[in-house]
């Protein structure tokens, strides 16, 4: 089956393997070892990216497969499978490599728009992925809880979402033309926080399930979450108070940005073989048993 020939230990070589070249290569460039290749850089980071959310996919379609028979459960995976989808779009969409076919549209403020537009659906997609586990949960007797930890988690998204409307005036559409690519550009970061205190809470009621790998892959996407939103405070803060900085932090700071970019796709692949190992673990056991009652059976004839 599918879901088998994928394992975790695969997810982070491909994911090592990627961030490892791509720093490599802004450090040879940075320290002029070789001459910037800016078309190079941006084809390894898009190809990375792109392997990321198409393995995601498949394994997010092949769960959704899973819970045909269960409502809720297919819509919650279906919904992170279209989250995927316009992940892969925004990839395409946003890079300066799009410049090469459209130059005109490229240089102009139309993909800022275009991108926030696609950020709106892909939010709404990843609560639409959370909602169905609460609304199932709930139906079992499973309510939200939380737990003393949690309010560490809670800090740090409260510290990211106020520092972000302390930098709203250096976000990278703060100076667009389009007043919707502003505003949009500030609210999506709401139903991004909102979807990381939902996935958060679910985390402690999918420990009970499959071993803790459901619990697992909700916390991965809670970082996933939480790491979007502190790489655009991040960029913003750079932007607007550290343009001046000494040589030694300006390549600290962009290597984080580099790497943290190209790392969150890998994220939701985590996440996905985090619950298809759910699926792996149920189909082994299940073989175990049958080998021992076959072992048993002609015993007891």
């Amino acid at each position: 089956m599918f879901l088998t020939g994928i394992t975790r230990k695969q997810i982070f070589l491909a994911m090592t393997v990627h961030l490892a070249l791509r720093l490599s290569l802004v450090l040879l460039e940075q320290f002029h070892v070789i001459s910037p290749m800016p078309i190079l850089s941006e084809a390894l980071s898009v190809a990375g990216r792109t392997l990321a959310c198409v393995l995601a996919l498949l394994l997010t379609l092949a769960i959704a497969k899973e819970h045909e028979d269960t409502f809720w459960l297919h819509i919650a995976w279906q919904s992170l499978s279209a989250h995927l989808v316009i992940a892969l779009l925004r990839i395409y969409s946003q890079t300066p490599l799009l410049g090469l076919l459209l130059p005109e549209y490229s240089s102009s403020e139309l993909p800022g728009l275009h991108d926030q537009i696609l950020l709106v659906f892909s939010n709404l997609s990843l609560l639409g992925c959370v909602l169905p586990m609460c609304w199932v949960y709930h139906r079992v007797g499973l309510g939200l809880t939380v737990e003393r930890r949690d309010y560490v988690w809670f800090a740090v998204m409260a510290s990211v979402l106020l520092g972000l409307s302390f930098v709203k005036e250096h976000l990278s559409l703060a100076g667009s033309i389009y007043p919707a690519a502003r505003y949009l550009q500030q609210f999506n970061f709401i139903p991004l926080m909102g979807f990381a205190v939902i996935s958060l809470l679910l985390h402690h009621q999918a420990q009970l399930m499959g071993g803790g790998r459901l619990a697992l892959a909700l916390r991965t996407l809670t970082v996933y979450a939480v790491f979007r939103c502190l790489i655009v405070l991040v960029t913003a803060v750079q932007r607007g108070y550290w343009q001046n900085s000494d040589f030694t932090f300006s390549l600290a700071v962009q290597g984080f940005l580099q790497l943290s970019g190209n790392a969150i796709p890998w994220l939701v692949t985590l996440a996905a073989v985090y619950r298809a190992e759910m699926t792996v673990i149920a189909a082994r056991k299940l073989n175990e048993q049958r080998a021992v009652h076959e072992a048993y059976l002609p015993h007891s004839l």
